[in-house]
This record gives C-alpha cells, sequence and structure tokens, in this order.
C-alpha cells in the first residue's frame, strides 16, 4: 500500500468511513497474520488521526451522529465480542494522546478536552467506572473485568 496515496484519499471519506477504517486496522494489530505489516499498519492508523486532527482545525468542521460516544466511535469494545487487551489500550493511548474524531457536538467534545491533558484522562476514567458500576452490566462478566483492567492500566498509564 502506498502510505501517501492513502492519505490523499482519505481525504474524501465521510468520518463514519474513517472511523470503521481506524478500527479496522486496530485490529488487525492483534492479527498474527499481519505481523510483518505492523509498521504500515501504524502509519496507516497515523494518517487516520491526523486526518481527524486536520478535520478538527477545519472552518465548519462537521460532527457525526451523537448517538455513540467517542470510545465506541473509535472502535474501543470489551466483553466476550470484544477486542483483546492490545487492541483496547491502542484505542485507549490513542483517545489520551489525540486527536479525536468529532463526535456529538462541539459541547460533547468539550467534556473530553485538549490532547493529553489531565480532563481527558480523567473523563476516560469517569467513562470506565461508570461502564463498570452500570446495573445494566452486573451479569456481563467478561466486560466488567476487562473495564476494570483497563482501569488499572489508566492509573498507572496516567501516573
Amino acid at each position: 500500500m502506498d502510505i501517501k496515496k492513502f492519505k490523499e484519499n482519505i481525504k474524501t471519506w465521510d468520518a463514519l468511513r474513517l472511523s470503521s477504517a481506524y478500527q479496522t486496522y486496530c485490529k488487525r494489530l492483534d492479527d498474527p497474520k499481519y505481523t510483518l505489516k505492523e509498521e504500515l499498519l501504524e502509519n496507516i492508523i497515523n494518517s487516520i488521526r491526523d486526518e481527524w486532527e486536520e478535520r478538527k482545525n477545519r472552518e465548519g468542521a462537521e460532527y457525526s451522529s451523537p448517538r455513540n460516544g467517542l470510545l465506541s466511535t473509535m472502535g474501543y469494545k470489551v466483553g466476550m465480542d470484544g477486542y483483546k487487551e492490545k487492541v483496547r489500550r491502542r484505542i485507549l493511548r490513542d483517545v489520551i494522546s489525540g486527536p479525536l474524531p468529532l463526535v456529538g457536538n462541539p459541547e460533547y467534545m468539550e467534556e473530553w478536552g485538549e490532547d493529553d491533558s489531565q480532563k481527558r484522562k480523567q473523563k476516560l476514567r469517569n467513562c470506565l467506572v461508570g461502564f463498570s458500576s452500570g446495573k445494566q452490566h452486573e451479569t456481563h462478566h467478561q466486560a466488567l473485568e476487562d473495564w476494570q483492567d483497563d482501569l488499572e492500566w489508566l492509573d498507572k498509564y496516567t501516573r
């Protein structure tokens, strides 16, 4: 894959396609058949993140559907059908460091603060705590374990 051509192509993609591509390439990082292409995958993921940054700074930036939150838009998924630790942590690190895709509305995005800020780290922590303490998830043992593991990782990572 020609990374230069890829960077040009994604400029024409809508937010949903860009987010789906990010999720796909993050998943491939954990797939043994892509082991030899890890550097290419990292370049693709970083190109998508760069495109998000460019879109954020454009005048009249468009926001995607507020039905899904930021973590969902970025592909964060736990539980029996969720992703392995390596993929989840990649997504969480990218959430912290940014740039982020535009989701919901400007007020919602403001809740996430600036890239690598304490506000963003706290928002992420609040989300993980909220997910893991919700009554609707009390029988989802694998999801609860994943959220708890990710929360412990986050506390160590952000010290």
